[in-house]
Order: structure tokens, then sequence, then C-alpha cells
């Protein structure tokens, strides 16, 4: 069908105003709604946009991502999405001449003047708009811009409230070569807005523990690891995609034009001119862009003593025990993001009493101890675990904590050290507190030696807290259910497990029903069985057995005693505890 035979018969109906021969003078829809015949005529002609926008006489746009016609932040602000919504449309620009351009999926169910209306009356008093000019795009793909676009919008203004100043105090912030490199990939004004006062502040806010940018096809995700779990909380355009990463690169002093290769860098921070906060910064080049991971190290939240760590009486008094010994090993396992550097960071500031020499190699460091010599590990320069422990027993130490064994030479060097009148404090990664020793004895230690060095082995997790502010209600699971599970029957014995009712308007926990986490412990501590057992080989399901016989509480049992407690739920437990 010809497209000026439509347009001149819309106009010969009076449905449209301007000369359809003029195909300089766009036409105009004309007040009133288009009567329901044509209206079909024209819903079943909107698959054909060219055709479409020729019988309306309007210009028709591409809102696909990547084009030009990503509608602006700014101009999004001026535009709620109520009216949007209403009458199907999506504001893209404000261009020079005050021309307010407007996008419009559905232009035949309103009349021209009915939208032009409705939108002067609600823009803001100081809006620079002094025409509307209406185009065309394809249904769906105004659909997709409303979603998208005020979905960002409505997360920024939702994360804004946590939002605040910050102020870069270490990196690379030069305003000039930032605003310079920014404007390329995007609105300086947004991206550091975004990124700055939003993204970073928020997150801190909210206590995050890290921050994850994730490009996508059509657009880029931002989520936060809140109590160990991720939530997204902002979908930032494809316009914005570049340009964040871009201002990150350069807060951390990375290379802005190097994206085939991952870089890591490190933020320094004030939020709101009061805490400095650091933010470790890790990129790589993924299918649609680069992904960019910050970890969160807020000093204010990481530094807790023995008392704030959620031991049982039983647990602390074997703790205190174990430090209180003059030599020998202590061991943290774990899988990573299990609360492990918390509580050897703790553990030494028990042990930091200025009468003693406490060494520490880390990698990186992230929670400093103010009279602790603390090393950075840097395997780039050969400056590895094993080679800054031998460092350390030249620099006359009494207490050395090394951030993790990784290989046989930094474990045999940590028992020659636990046994000639060292405390040592490490970590290990494995799924229970007797599989350390049999990890150990894989890397080639001999069990003599760990028999003889081993002092105390701590497994733990970290599990979600109950939101203190939601109310509670008891859990529906049955014994059988939870036998079935994987719970022992004597762990069920008078088990009321509870869960929390979701509240989306709860502030303290955002709806998700937890707020803040407790960790879960095992421990094994050295005695004559324990000590028989290694020389004689045994497994790690023999040494477990043996531990459990002696008195250990499993971490499940742990766990339990807080779901009995009101702390947990029975899902965090075996979310924890699953092996």
């Amino acid at each position: 069908m010809n497209p000026l035979v439509i347009q001149k018969s819309l106009t010969t109906l009076g449905l449209i105003m301007g000369d359809p021969s003029d195909r300089k003078v766009p036409a105009r829809v004309a007040p009133g709604r288009v009567p329901a015949h044509v209206n079909g005529g024209l819903a079943r002609l909107s698959k054909d946009l060219p055709a479409l926008a020729a019988a309306l006489g309007l210009d028709e746009v591409d809102l696909e991502f990547g084009t030009e016609n990503e509608p602006q932040t700014g101009v999004l602000r001026m535009v709620s999405r109520e009216l949007a919504d209403r009458h199907h449309f999506v504001p893209l620009r404000l261009e020079e001449d005050g021309t307010l351009v407007i996008a419009a999926g559905r232009p035949w169910e309103q009349s021209f003047a009915q939208i032009e209306q409705d939108v002067r009356f609600s823009l803001p008093r100081d809006a620079s708009v002094k025409r509307i000019k209406l185009v065309v795009a394809k249904e769906d793909a105004v659909d997709r811009a409303i979603a998208m676009h005020y979905g960002f919008l409505e997360s920024g203004n939702a994360l804004a409230e946590y939002g605040g100043e910050v102020t870069v105090v270490s990196g690379s912030e030069d305003p000039e070569e930032d605003a310079d490199r920014i404007r390329k990939e995007g609105k300086r004004a947004d991206v550091v807005e975004f990124v700055d006062k939003i993204l970073l502040a928020s997150a801190v806010k909210m206590h995050a523990s890290d921050i994850h940018f994730d490009p996508e096809e059509d657009c880029c995700v931002v989520r936060f690891r809140i109590d160990g779990v991720l939530h997204e909380v902002s979908r930032p355009p494809l316009r914005m995609r570049n340009a964040v990463v871009s201002r990150i690169k350069i807060l951390a002093g990375l290379d802005i034009t190097e994206r085939r290769l991952p870089q890591d860098g490190r933020i320094r921070a004030k939020i709101d001119n009061k805490r400095e906060v650091d933010f470790r910064v890790a990129t790589l080049p993924v299918l649609h862009g680069e992904k960019v991971v910050l970890r969160v190290l807020d000093q204010t939240e990481n530094k807790l003593g023995l008392a704030d760590l959620g031991f049982s009486p039983a647990e602390m008094a074997l703790v205190v025990e174990a430090l209180g010994a003059p030599h020998g090993m202590i061991l943290c396992t774990g899988p990573t993001g299990s609360g492990k550097t918390t509580t050897l960071s703790a553990m030494l500031t028990h042990l930091n009493d200025g009468s003693r020499n406490i060494m520490t190699a880390e990698d990186p460091i992230e929670i400093p101890i103010r009279g602790i010599s603390q090393t950075a590990i840097n395997p780039a320069i050969q400056m590895t675990f094993a080679s800054v422990l031998r460092s350390f027993l030249r620099s006359n130490p009494n207490i050395i904590m090394v951030g993790e064994i990784r290989d046989y030479e930094t474990a045999e060097i940590a028992m020659q050290a636990a046994l000639t009148g060292h405390l040592l404090l490490s970590t290990l990664h494995t799924n229970s507190a007797a599989l350390a020793i049999t990890r150990l004895e894989n890397m080639g230690v001999e069990p003599f030696l760990l028999a003889d060095s081993l002092k105390l082995l701590i497994a733990q997790r970290l599990v979600r807290r109950i939101c203190d502010h939601c109310e509670k209600e008891p859990d529906k699971v049955t014994p059988d259910g939870l036998k079935a599970r994987g719970f022992l029957h004597d762990d069920i014995v008078r088990l009321q497990p509870l869960q929390p009712i979701l509240n989306p308007a709860c502030r303290n926990c955002g709806g998700t029903g937890y707020r803040g986490r407790h960790a879960i412990y095992e421990m094994i501590q050295m005695t004559d069985e324990m000590r028989h057992a290694i020389l004689e080989h045994a497994s790690g399901n023999e040494l477990q057995t043996l531990a459990t016989s002696l008195g250990m509480k499993t971490l499940r049992q742990s766990g339990l005693a807080l779901v009995r407690a009101g702390i947990t739920t029975i899902d965090e437990v075996l979310r924890a505890t699953m092996k």
C-alpha cells in the first residue's frame, strides 16, 4: 500500500494536519482520538515503520541499542514515567534550539495536541523547552526503552538515598584528564554523579562487600554483594557502559586505553568527608566489554575484637588458650568470603599489646592494624609468602601471620617457625577443620611436623542474620523434610525454625529479610588422641569422626544452635554447610 495514499486519506479524514504532498512540512496528528477502524489499520501498519511514519508524516527513529537515540538522563528526569507509560512514548533529547524530541510507539492512540499538552503541563518550571517534536519508533523498542531507562533512573534515585559526597584521596584523579576522556564515551556529569556520588557512596552505606559491574549486549548490570549474596541494584543504559568503566579506571590509576588485558588497582575515597574507604579494583575483558569488580574495604566494618566474632563460651575458651601458647600453629579454614581474614585480624588485635613483635604477610593487606608490621605479597618481583616468611625469621618476630599457605615451601617454613618458638597464624582453603591436616599432608608436610606444631584448627562459614526489624513466622519445613536434606535425628529434636516475613518497605534489610551475618565454627584442639591419629596417617573422615567423638561441634550443629536462638534460618545453614 502506498504510504502517501494512506497519508492523504488520513488528512482527508482530519486525522493529521499538513500538506501530504509537501514532504518538507512535517505533518502533525490532529486533536482527537483516531477512529477505531483506522486505529486497527494503523496498528497493522505499525509493523512497517517507514510506511507508518510516512502515513503519519513523522520522522522515524531507531531505538535499538548502540544507536545515537538513547534517551538522555536529564530529559528522562523532566518527564515522568507515569506520563510515558500512559502515552507510550519515551523522551529522547533536548536539542540546542529548545526542541524536546519524543519517540512514540503507538502515536495513533493519542492526538499530538493531547500529548503536547500533558508533557508541557508536567515539565519543570525551569525547563527550556520551546517546542515538542513527535517521532515514531517500533512499539517493542519503546517498551524496552521505557523499562530500561526509567528503570535505571528509578534504581539510581533509590541508590541516591544512600549516596553522598565522595572525595578521592588516592588514585589519579586529574579533573582535566578526567573530563577529556569521559566526554568521549558519555556525559561526564551523568557518569561522575553515578560512579562517585551514587555507586561508591551507596555501596558503603548499604554495607556491600563488593560491587559488580557486568556489561551485557544492550546495557550493563550493577550488583552489590550484601551479606554474601549478590543483589541487582541498577541497569545503566548502553551509552554509559564504557564511560563508567573509564571513570573507575581513572580513579584507580589504571590505563584507560588498555581494554584487552586484566588490570588491578585501588581507590581510596572519603565518604561524606568523614570515613575513608578503600576499593580494590579488578577489571577483566569479557564478551561485551570489561567486567569490573570493586572490593569494598571499609575499616570501620572490619575492625572486630574476639568478643565480636560470635564464639560460644566453649569456643572462646579454646581460642584464648591457643593464642596464649608461646609457639605453635593456629589455622583457619574455609572458602573465600567465609570471614577468615576478619577472624585472624581479631586474633592479632587481641595479641597486639605492644610487648611482642608481630609481623604479617598478606595478599593484599585488607585490614591495617596499628602497631603491627604488615607486608604485601608481590609475586611479580619474587616477593612470595615463602620468601617473605624467610625474611621474617631474620627480624626477631614473636608472632607471624601468613595470609595463606598455598604450597609446600610456605608450609614447610611455617611449620619450622611454629616449632622454633613462634606463634604462627594462617589460613587454608578446605571444607572442614579435619581436612586441613590431609591438605597439608598432600602438600608434602610430614605427619610428625603437623602433630608437633598444630595447636588449633578452625573451620568457619558465614550465615545471614534474620532482620531485627522484620516480623518472623514458623518455618513450614517438616522433620521428614529436614532428614531428607541431610539433618540427623538428634539435630532436629525440639527444633522450631523461624523465617522472616519479607517486607519490601523495610529500610533495614531492603526487603531481603536478612541484615548482617553471623559466623559458625567447628574447632579441633590438638589432643594426644588427635596427634596419635595424625601420626598413624588417619584419613580426613577418620579425623573428623575422632574429633566429633572428642566433643567437636560441627559447622551444621553450630548453625542449628543459631536457628534455635532465632538468629538465622534453616535455609541459611543449608546454604553455608552444603557439601
